[in-house]
């Protein structure tokens, strides 16, 4: 993808996510590199959807009582005619977007890419950091959010490099868990 592109959607999430939503995309965009463990895929649709994935979640797109992934993809489905991609690849953006936190991700290895870097960016370490970003005065909600990420997320991760990866970052949420649990006198 093309340089002016890529800073055409960096600075199209920017401004609807703030940095948060960018430094998700950038991290997904290097997890996907790290758990497609050299199988071929298509870069560009990838790099596409790892910006635009989430439209649907931020104010200026976002409906009340729709999913984000749905919106996201009715908003990327608008935003496609103005970039030159075959037919065949918005189809793939497409279902990409829309199947991203489904355990079912559809017919193409870009959906299992993005969903498994999703699922990886919300475990560990960064993924408790993320939580509680999204909930800096509810410690409550914070720490449910992140049991149930940690819970939930395990589950969905097929790749084998991605399991791997969560693995890993499943220990570092337990063990963050038990110790804020004692910590915080299981208040929470």
């Amino acid at each position: 993808m093309k340089e002016g592109l890529i800073k055409g959607l960096e600075d199209l999430i920017f401004e609807c996510g703030g940095e948060y939503g960018l430094n998700h995309s950038k991290r997904l965009i290097a997890l996907i590199d790290l758990i497609a463990a050299r199988k071929p895929y298509n870069k560009n649709v990838v790099l596409f959807c790892a910006y635009t994935h989430d439209l649907g979640a931020f104010k200026k797109y976002a409906k009340e009582g729709v999913d984000h992934a749905t919106r996201s993809r009715e908003v990327v489905e608008k935003l496609l005619d103005d970039y030159d991609f075959r037919e065949e690849d918005k189809l793939t953006i497409l279902e990409v977007i829309e199947n991203h936190h489904k355990k079912i991700t559809g017919k193409f290895f870009e959906s299992l890419l993005l969903r498994d870097a999703d699922a990886l960016d919300f475990l560990g370490f960064i993924g408790i950091s993320r939580d509680f970003s999204r909930a800096p005065h509810d410690l409550k909600k914070a720490f449910q959010s992140i049991k149930r990420h940690r819970h939930d997320l395990a589950q969905i991760v097929e790749l084998d490099t991605a399991k791997k990866i969560a693995k890993e970052r499943i220990l570092e949420m337990d063990n963050f868990i038990d110790n804020f649990e004692k910590e915080s006198m299981k208040l929470y």
